[in-house]
C-alpha cells in the first residue's frame, strides 16, 4: 500500500511537470511531449528569415540551472551556472523559403525540481526573437503637434535625422530607426534569394557611394542587374514598412581601383529611379571643409553597419554604430609598419580606438561620418568623409578589431564624385 501510494504521488508529480511545460513563444519554440523523458524535456526551434542568412548562432536563457543541454546542431558554450548557452554553427544558412529547424533537450533532476528548468529566451545571431521580438521606441506627438505623414518631404538640408545620438557607444549597440537615414544595404542576387554584402551612403536621390571592392567580381564591375539596393532598412532580417528597394542602372567603380592595396577603394551605384525622402530616408551631406587629413585628426566619427560582431556572430540584424576617432598616417603606419604601408596613401586614413570597438566583415561600403561645425542636438548636420575600405585581417581572414581601420577619403574624390553623378 505503502509503495502504491508513492507510485502514484511520483505520477502525479510526472502530470504535473508535463502540465507546466509551456513555451514561452510558440511561433519559434515547440516542446515534443511525446519524446519527453522523466528527467529531461525535448523542443523544436524554428529560425525564419526573410532573406539569406549565413552562419547561425543561437543564445538559449532558462529559469533556472539545469544539469545539461543537448543539441543535434553544433559546438555549446554556456556561463558557470550552466542557465545561458550559446550555440553556433558557421556553416548554416536560413533561407527565406526554408525554415531551419534545430532540436535541443534540457536535462534536470525530476526529484530536486518538481517544477522543471523553462526556456525564457532565444536570441538568433544577437537578436532576441522569443519571447518578445522589441521594436525601436516610438517617437511620440502630442495631438497639436502632431506632424502629417509625408510619402515625399522637401528636407532643409543633407545629413539631418529625425533622432539624434548621446554618448559613447562601444562594441557597436544598437541603433534606432530613423537614426541614420542615409545608410543603404547592398544585396547580390542568388537565385530567389538576396545576400547581403555590403553598406551604402545616399548621397542623393538617386546615388549610393560605395566601396569599389564591394561592387566589383575580380577587376570588373558587377552587373547591374545583380544587385539591389534597400534603403531606410534597420533589421536586416526583417523586411519593414518605409523601407524602399531598388534595382541599379549603373556601377560606378573608380577608374584607377587597385584591388591588391586597395587604392581608390570607392564606387557608386545608381538607382533605377529616384528615392523619396522620408523620416527613414534621406541624403548624407557631401564634405565642404578642408580637405586636409590633418583637420580631422583626433575627431570623432561615426560609422553604422551590420557586419561581423565582438560576439562573433557573421552579421547582426538591427544596424548597429561605433565611435571611431581619425588617427595621424604615421602613427598608423607605425601599429603595423608590414601592413598598413602597403595600403595607406594620401587618398585614404586610417581610424580607431584599438580597444574592441571598430567595423568588420560586412561594414565595408559604409560611410564614417562627422557633425559639421557649429550644428548640434536636433539641428545636428552630418558630412561623410570616409568610406570603409580594409583593415588587418586575422588568419581566418575576419577582421581583427585591436587594429586601425583604413577609411577611403571622400574630401580627396569630391569632383570624381561630382563628375558621375551630374546626370
Amino acid at each position: 500500500m505503502c509503495r502504491f501510494t508513492l507510485f502514484v504521488v511520483f505520477l502525479l508529480t510526472v502530470f504535473k511537470i508535463q502540465a507546466e511545460i509551456v513555451s514561452p513563444c510558440p511561433k519559434y519554440f515547440v516542446f515534443e511531449p511525446n519524446k519527453s523523458e522523466d528527467d529531461r524535456w525535448y523542443g523544436i526551434i524554428t529560425l525564419t528569415s526573410r532573406s539569406l542568412v549565413k552562419g547561425v548562432t543561437i543564445d538559449l536563457q532558462f529559469d533556472k540551472s539545469i544539469i545539461q543541454l543537448g543539441n543535434f546542431f553544433g559546438p555549446l558554450t554556456s556561463d558557470s551556472d550552466n542557465i545561458n548557452f550559446k550555440i553556433t554553427n558557421a556553416k548554416k544558412e536560413i533561407s527565406p523559403t526554408k525554415p531551419l529547424k534545430v532540436e535541443i533537450y534540457a536535462v534536470y533532476d525530476p526529484y530536486f525540481d518538481i517544477v522543471p528548468p523553462k526556456l525564457v529566451r532565444i536570441k538568433l545571431n544577437g537578436r532576441e526573437i522569443c519571447p518578445n521580438y522589441i521594436e525601436e521606441p516610438t517617437i511620440l506627438y502630442d495631438d497639436i503637434n502632431r506632424p502629417t505623414i509625408l510619402t515625399q518631404i522637401n528636407l532643409p538640408t543633407c545629413g539631418t535625422a529625425i533622432v539624434t545620438t548621446t554618448g559613447l557607444i562601444t562594441h557597436g549597440e544598437n541603433t534606432i530607426r530613423g537614426q541614420w537615414p542615409w545608410h543603404a544595404a547592398i544585396y547580390k542576387k542568388e537565385g530567389n534569394s538576396r545576400i547581403y554584402i555590403c553598406g551604402g551612403t545616399l548621397i542623393s536621390d538617386q546615388h549610393v557611394l560605395t566601396a569599389a571592392h564591394c561592387s566589383v567580381v575580380g577587376l570588373k564591375p558587377r552587373d547591374p542587374k545583380d544587385l539591389v539596393i534597400v534603403l531606410g532598412k534597420h533589421g536586416l532580417w526583417v523586411d519593414a514598412d518605409g523601407e524602399q528597394t531598388f534595382t541599379l542602372t549603373k556601377v560606378n567603380v573608380h577608374e584607377r581601383f587597385n584591388n591588391t592595396h586597395f587604392y581608390n577603394d570607392i564606387a557608386i551605384l545608381h538607382l533605377n529611379q529616384p528615392s523619396k525622402y522620408t523620416d527613414y530616408v534621406r541624403p548624407i551631406c557631401l564634405w565642404d571643409q578642408s580637405i586636409a587629413i590633418d583637420s580631422v585628426v583626433d575627431h570623432v566619427g561615426t560609422v553604422v553597419g551590420w557586419g561581423r560582431d565582438h560576439e562573433e556572430n557573421e552579421s547582426t540584424d538591427l544596424l548597429k554604430l561605433a565611435h571611431m576617432p581619425v588617427v595621424n598616417q604615421l602613427k598608423c603606419i607605425y601599429s603595423r609598419r608590414q601592413f598598413y604601408s602597403l595600403f595607406l596613401n594620401e587618398n585614404n586614413f586610417c581610424a580607431g580606438y584599438r580597444n574592441g570597438t571598430s567595423v568588420c566583415n560586412g561594414d565595408s561600403g559604409g560611410g564614417l561620418v562627422f557633425p559639421k561645425p557649429g550644428t548640434s542636438g536636433p539641428n545636428t548636420v552630418w558630412e561623410i568623409r570616409g568610406i570603409v575600405s580594409n583593415t588587418v585581417p586575422k588568419p581566418d581572414n575576419t577582421c581583427d578589431p585591436a587594429y586601425y581601420v583604413i577609411f577611403t577619403d571622400v574630401a580627396k574624390y569630391l569632383d570624381w564624385i561630382q563628375d558621375k553623378t551630374k546626370s
